[in-house]
């Protein structure tokens, strides 16, 4: 009778939190504990409703005392694990999730969060490892063999990365995430007639999913083809669309002309890309590209106004972080050199902090590499590069940077050389890392 009184109580109590009332919830999860202290399901539901609540060192004492006091069931190690994790306690979260493992949890999530936790201390290894491990014990789930694939590409693994999503495609037919990240690794690869069949193949079984429509639209404009992909953004405009796939096609159009070199057309249609954005929301991509292409134009009131705007949110992206180098430029463009000379400072330290915590992003140390060299350390500059160069020899954006290096240091004969190779790997990617 007590046993059914707690989960009533338990019930209650979480469908109070779900309406919003979390004192009430709180009050009915303490009731519970009242008619039972020990009882390990009330325990955990009451931190992570800490954990719901964004109060993650809360919660974290909250299931270490469970930890302590109640049992050491694995589920109590796998919650303390999810919340140091949150708190970006790596090393206690690795020990707290084998201590789970230990206990005798096998859950598909628990190998899954593990092999996030690893991927944060940049030991791609271990987390390819833990995520091929919650594949197998959670078949059902695509995200793992899908989160597998996105390390492996970022990895520039692309042939193992393809045999993944050739079988999560295999798997979930009707998985969109299979189809897309599948045609991107063909691209890698240049296998674009791959690409297309499968595009062709996708779009036959869903011919109103307009993201699958915008993947053939970007598959052009890669192939060079940008009449072609113009025109089938004007086809995909007509469609029943969501505002966020509004936002796509607007931003599509922009990164073709910026690659035409239309910068009055590529600046219009970013432009109105802003109009999709809310107080909560800043449209960081369109925002960057605005910002390359107002110093292209000299435009450096404009430059600063919008990478001020993607700096002061500042979230995980690729186009954020590069705003630790183009937020001094832009300040230094504008003459404000000490500002400038302070935020290069300030943005080398963050970033040397990202490639300690996350050694896979190499993007980290050739923006560093473009900081120290406008503050002309260039041996330092040269350095970074060349580290990532001995990694990757094959990548284009070492090849512009080490060029702008050149620039600087007024050797134009070892810059033509640089900026050559890297035309010949890419040289799209002049587009954001040529000087």
């Amino acid at each position: 009778m007590v046993k059914e009184q707690i989960e009533e109580l338990n019930v209650q109590a979480r469908v109070l939190y779900s309406n919003g009332q979390k004192d009430k919830a709180k009050e009915y999860f303490q009731k519970a504990l009242e008619l039972d202290p020990m009882d390990l399901d009330t325990n955990l539901n009451l931190g992570n409703m800490y954990a719901a609540d964004g109060n993650f060192v809360k919660a974290y004492e909250q299931f270490a005392e469970v930890e302590k006091k109640v049992s050491k069931d694995g589920r109590v190690y796998f919650h303390m694990g999810n919340m140091s994790a949150k708190l970006e306690q790596y090393d206690r979260a690795i020990s707290e999730y084998n201590a789970a493992i230990r206990a005798g949890l096998t859950d598909g999530f628990l190998f899954y969060n593990l092999g996030n936790v690893y991927e944060e201390r940049g030991n791609v290894d271990m987390a390819l490892r833990n995520f091929t491990k919650a594949a197998l014990k959670a078949p059902e789930e695509p995200r793992f063999p899908v989160k597998k694939a996105l390390l492996l590409m970022s990895d520039k693994r692309y042939e193992e990365a393809l045999t993944v999503l050739e079988q999560v495609i295999e798997r979930f037919p009707d998985l969109f995430e299979g189809y897309h990240f599948c045609v991107q690794v063909y691209q890698h690869l240049h296998r674009f007639e791959d690409a297309e069949k499968l595009l062709t193949k996708a779009i036959d079984m869903f011919p109103a999913d307009v993201s699958l429509c915008l993947d053939r639209a970007r598959l052009q404009t890669t192939m060079g083809n940008y009449k072609k992909a113009l025109e089938m953004l004007e086809e995909i405009e007509q469609m029943d669309k969501s505002d966020v796939e509004a936002r796509n096609i607007c931003f599509e159009k922009g990164k073709v002309y910026l690659i035409m070199e239309d910068s009055e057309k590529a600046i219009a249609y970013f432009e109105n890309c802003k109009q999709y954005e809310n107080e909560h929301q800043v449209d960081v991509e369109s925002r960057f590209f605005l910002t390359l292409l107002y110093k292209i134009e000299n435009d450096y009131q404009k430059m600063y106004e919008n990478v001020k705007s993607i700096h002061e949110v500042a979230d995980d992206t690729s186009f954020s972080k590069t705003t630790y180098y183009l937020w001094p430029l832009s300040l230094r463009l504008l003459g404000k050199e000490e500002e400038a000379l302070a935020a290069y400072r300030e943005s080398i330290s963050v970033l040397r902090l990202m490639s300690l915590k996350k050694t896979v992003e190499l993007d980290v140390y050739l923006l560093r590499a473009a900081c120290h060299r406008d503050i002309k350390e260039y041996e330092k500059a040269h350095e970074l590069v060349d580290f990532v160069t001995t990694l990757y020899p094959d990548l284009a954006e070492t090849h512009f940077v080490k060029a702008s290096i050149y620039d600087a240091e007024n050797n134009q004969e070892a810059a033509e050389k640089e900026r050559e190779i890297g035309k010949k790997i890419n040289p799209n990617a002049s587009l954001a890392w040529d000087r």
